[in-house]
């Protein structure tokens, strides 16, 4: 066969791939497109694979010029190192234009029949675009895209023409038009992006491929949580370009409001970001061009949801934790969710009100650092008054006289008493104690004393750390029995004997003795005496 007998329309159709011309040739002559290049000494298989050398040899035979070949090569894939393809200049996953699944516009199709002269198939021109996973529609006629044949094997998935043939009359009758449909910002956007390679939004420091995946995967998601599901809701590539294409703060904002939405107790970044999360954490990992999309997401995760130090989120990590939950506090001091909340309550670290779930009520780290400091000695009365070397009475004693108190009321914890403060009481002695003779019988026990002395444990403990009162230690011993003080010293504490005599004392002055008789005179109203608090007996007399 020579060039000058190979019966092919002269002009190549608007956006038509190169194989697809090559396939019409070969269906003007009824051949397959394997059959023409074999009579042409072409390899069919080369041509697929786009052979340089094939390619110019069949454009010379075809009468080509160099523009149309170029301007049908840009409609086609071109394999690039790394599993990927070239189309309209820029770089593109294989998978995104290479399904075996071959889709098109049948109104395209039947209206590029123009003659009877040819085979219907010889006629129809295959667009390189309707093959571009993220095109869904086609501007012409507002059509989606029909599936027109599904083929695995790539040497007759691309014999268009033998294809063709099989549905070219449903394809004339309209049998495989689908309903107009609404015409996008998204699909305009992609359409000028294709033929004019032109960028008015934020996307035009992208690719098309990584604009298209964002838009598409961040509209399923708005489209899952926050649209209704009409008829008249936009597509979900249409929602998320509306928003993603307006740059990092609508982008930031969205998600704001898909994270609000997760609120169940297990709901965590996955359930709020589905499949844009997982495109991100997984199938695109390690693809740059999404790392800003990336650094956004772990923006938002970060300031919702409680993140431990050190845990890697979509490939970083903080090394400060900057939010805590309920839940993370309970296992943070080893209580139950429970106690947990009630504490944060009484401490006003959380509302009352709040009903949110333990996991996504939140907090500032920073600001419940030294409750959950405090909250991690927190131990029962029991231990405490082990930790401190008292006996449980000795312990309520201290209590009563307020020189131990509790950290949070019974009501919210039986876990109220802070170690610290036992710690800060022993060492407050050990730093004033003096070592003393375990023989040595000056020495009592601090409560002893000061019953003797008439005083409160408080009055005995608050001389001994203003260091007016000695205070001894036995070698050995620890804890608060350990120390002891001596009754001589404890006297100097015991207040000043009353100036004025009790009524029993003045009885016995004037030669009453204690039979009743002055107590008798007093209640008949023949003696006056005033009613008065006695520091020695610490009890109120007369």
């Amino acid at each position: 066969m020579s060039p000058s007998t190979i019966p092919f329309p002269p002009n190549p159709g608007p956006r038509e791939q190169f194989l697809s011309i090559v396939s019409r040739a070969a269906g003007a002559r009824e051949l397959s497109a394997a059959a023409f290049c074999n009579e042409l000494g072409l390899s069919w298989k080369k041509l697929v694979n786009q052979d340089e050398s094939q390619i110019t040899r069949t454009a010379t035979l075809l009468g080509l010029n160099a523009k149309s070949l170029e301007e049908a090569r840009s409609w086609s894939h071109e394999p690039l190192p790394g599993v990927k393809l070239r189309f309209r200049g820029e770089a593109f996953g294989s998978r995104v234009l290479m399904s075996p699944t071959v889709r098109g516009c049948p109104s395209c199709l039947s209206e590029s029949v123009t003659t009877d002269a040819v085979p219907l198939s010889a006629q129809m021109a295959m667009q390189g675009h309707w093959q571009l996973r993220y095109n869904e529609i086609c501007l012409t006629h507002g059509r989606p895209l029909t599936a027109l044949w599904t083929v695995t094997a790539p040497l007759k998935r691309f014999d268009y023409a033998a294809q063709l043939k099989a549905i070219a009359e449903d394809i004339m009758n309209g049998q495989l038009e689908q309903r107009e449909t609404r015409i996008t910002s998204y699909d305009l956007w992609l359409d000028q992006r294709l033929s004019a390679r032109t960028e008015p939004t934020w996307f035009g420091q992208e690719d098309t491929e990584t604009a298209a995946t964002i838009s598409t995967l961040l509209g399923a998601e708005l489209h899952r949580h926050l649209a209704h599901s009409s008829s008249d809701s936009p597509p979900a590539r249409a929602l998320g370009f509306d928003v993603a294409s307006l740059g990092p703060d609508e982008i930031l904002r969205s998600l704001r409001e898909l994270a609000s939405h997760a609120t169940g107790a297990q709901d965590g970044p996955k359930k709020a970001f589905g499949d844009l999360y997982r495109w991100l954490s997984q199938y695109a990992f390690d693809d740059t061009r999404y790392d800003k999309y990336r650094d956004m997401m772990r923006t938002v995760i970060f300031e919702t949801w409680s993140i431990a130090p050190n845990e890697v989120i979509l490939g970083k990590a903080l090394h400060i934790r900057r939010l805590h939950s309920v839940t993370s506090v309970a296992e943070n001091i080893s209580r139950s969710n429970r106690v947990t909340r009630q504490i944060l309550e009484y401490e006003g670290i959380i509302n009352r009100l709040d009903k949110r779930p333990d996991a996504r009520l939140v907090f500032e780290s920073a600001r419940a650092a030294p409750i959950l400091a405090r909250c991690r000695r927190l131990v029962t009365f029991r231990e405490m008054a082990k930790r401190l070397g008292t006996s449980e009475d000795q312990f309520k004693v201290l209590v009563q006289q307020k020189v131990i108190r509790p950290a949070l009321p019974a009501k919210v914890t039986k876990f109220q008493w802070d170690t610290a403060d036992a710690l800060e009481l022993l060492e407050a002695f050990a730093q004033k104690a003096i070592v003393i003779d375990h023989e040595d019988g000056e020495w009592v026990g601090i409560g002893i004393g000061a019953s003797r002395a008439r005083v409160t444990v408080r009055d005995a403990i608050n001389a001994i750390r203003a260091g007016k009162l000695p205070v001894g230690r036995r070698s050995g011993d620890s804890g608060y029995a350990a120390f002891k003080v001596r009754q001589n010293d404890m006297h100097y504490l015991s207040p000043e004997r009353p100036v004025d005599p009790t009524l029993v004392e003045f009885g016995t002055e004037i030669g009453l003795q204690s039979d009743g008789t002055i107590r008798a005179l007093y209640d008949a109203g023949h003696l006056q005496a005033t009613r008065l608090f006695n520091p020695i007996t610490r009890r109120w007399g007369l």
